[in-house]
């Protein structure tokens, strides 16, 4: 659906794991809606986003043991005013770890960048990095 308006249905290619459609752009909402046998069974949605505005950090659980073996991975975004993910934003981020932890790696997902994965410096790619880092000492509690 584009701005609420369907563009019909499509079989998913099996080999791909994947349906085509060419549309030309319009800002707003594209919703995908996936159906296994009649039966909607997931659906995504994306929004055209503003300027950059924030960043946001989520680790990806909540509870790490205080064992200095335990990883969390803290995907890092840039969000526009309303949270929409800026999917074109490449701006160059620094982390730094605070508290009873270390810094492990930073990637993110592009396989042309040559960027070293230990490092604390990376650029976003489509909006996004994905901090692999703190190894907790003491018992640590997301919020």
């Amino acid at each position: 659906m584009l701005n609420g308006k369907s563009l019909g249905k499509k079989n998913v290619d099996l080999n791909l794991y994947k349906s085509l459609w060419s549309i030309q752009f319009q800002p707003g909402t594209i919703k995908a809606i996936g159906y296994r046998k009649g039966k909607k069974v997931t659906e995504h949605v994306l929004k055209t986003a503003g300027d950059a505005f924030q960043i946001s950090a989520k680790p990806l659980k909540s509870q790490l043991k205080a064992n200095g073996e335990d990883l969390v991975l803290i995907e890092i975004s840039i969000l526009d005013k309303d949270g929409n993910y800026v999917f074109d934003a490449n701006n160059e981020i620094t982390v730094t770890v605070f508290g009873e932890g270390e810094f492990a790696g930073l990637d993110n997902g592009d396989v042309n960048d040559p960027g070293l994965f230990k490092t604390n410096v990376r650029k976003l790619f489509t909006a996004n990095c994905l901090q692999q880092s703190v190894h907790p000492i003491k018992p640590v509690r997301w919020e």
